[in-house]
C-alpha cells in the first residue's frame, strides 16, 4: 500500500481535524513551504527534530481542495462523489477531512504524488 493510501486511512480514522496529519500530508506531498501553522515532528529514533508548516487540510475545505491541484476534472469529481458517500450522515465539520482523504486516494491511484500531475510527471 502506498504512503498516500496509508495517510488517507489515517485521515479517515481521525475523529476531527489533526495538525499532525496535516503536516504528515505536507511532508508526503513536498508542500511544507506553503505557510499555515507549524507542528514539531520528532522522528522515531529521537535524533531529528524539525518544525513542519502546512495548510490545515483536515480542518479547511479550501486547503483540502488544493490537494486536487493538477488532477483532471473527472478524477476530482469521482473522488468527491466517493467522499460524499463516505461522509453522508456525519457532521459538516467532518467534510474537509473526507475531502482530504479522497484527494490522497486520487493522487495515489493516478500516480500523482508530490508535485506531480495525474500522469506522474
Amino acid at each position: 500500500m502506498s504512503d498516500l493510501l496509508k495517510l488517507a486511512e489515517r485521515v479517515e480514522a481521525a475523529t476531527g481535524p489533526d495538525r499532525e496529519l496535516d503536516c504528515a500530508i505536507a511532508v508526503a506531498l513536498e508542500r511544507t513551504d506553503e505557510g499555515g501553522s507549524g507542528f514539531h515532528r520528532v522522528f522515531p529514533d529521537d535524533s531529528v527534530f524539525e518544525q513542519v508548516r502546512s495548510l490545515p487540510f483536515t480542518a479547511s475545505l479550501d486547503a483540502a481542495m488544493t490537494l486536487f491541484d493538477g488532477l483532471s476534472d473527472v478524477v476530482i469529481v469521482d473522488a468527491l462523489a466517493e467522499a460524499f458517500d463516505d461522509w453522508k450522515g456525519r457532521s459538516l465539520k467532518d467534510w474537509p477531512r473526507f475531502v482530504t482523504a479522497a484527494a490522497l486516494k486520487a493522487r495515489a491511484s493516478t500516480g500523482g504524488g508530490p508535485n506531480k500531475d495525474e500522469a506522474g510527471r
